[in-house]
């Protein structure tokens, strides 16, 4: 049955009536674009979503929990901040997950680095989460986690995050520091 002679159908498509070439290579190139286009929203799919993990967000979820406990909201501080981007990018850079660098430093070395002099310190470490929501969770069901979180002699909160390599998979590493300063001497 022919097509009616339209506008459309006589400026686009292959037809008796027009001098397009009706070809197979036409409809074949159109197949394989599509699949392309396919295969590459698969692909993109299926990919890894590291990127999802916030610091802000943390933080904020972090505070939610103090508030529950009757705990006064932490401060992010900017040092505290640059250790814990700095441990993140260490073992994002050198694929380990520990509270101990390979060289058996402890933590405090990123804080004592970034020049944070503190009274009291502590860490959450989280590696493989795609959510600030999931790792904070996960944190919170952990005692020992929880505790750092909900510990009212921490005044201070300094989040990084970092993607790496873990165990032979892309990874997100996550480190929460908390921390009083020191009082000026």
């Amino acid at each position: 049955m022919p097509l009616p002679k339209t506008h459309t159908t006589s400026k686009t498509l292959p037809t008796r009536r027009n001098t397009h070439p009706q070809t197979r290579a036409f409809a074949l190139a159109l197949v394989v674009v599509l699949g392309l286009v396919v295969i590459g929203v698969s692909i993109t799919s299926r990919a890894p979503q590291l990127g999802t993990v916030a610091a802000g967000r943390l933080i904020t979820l972090a505070n939610e929990y103090r508030s529950v406990d009757g705990t006064p909201a932490l401060v992010e501080n900017p040092l505290l901040k640059s250790a814990a981007e700095a441990k993140a990018h260490d073992m994002a850079a050198r694929g380990y997950f520990s509270h101990r660098t390979p060289e058996g430093n402890d933590s405090w070395v990123f804080l004592d680095r970034a020049g944070y002099v503190y009274t009291v310190a502590g860490e959450n470490l989280a590696v493989n989460f795609t959510e600030s929501n999931t790792v904070t969770d996960a944190w919170v069901r952990s005692p020992t986690h929880r505790a750092n979180i909900t510990n009212p002699e921490f005044t201070n909160i300094g989040v990084g995050t970092a993607q790496g390599v873990y165990k032979g998979r892309e990874a997100m590493y996550v480190v929460q520091f908390f921390a009083r300063p020191a009082a000026p001497r």
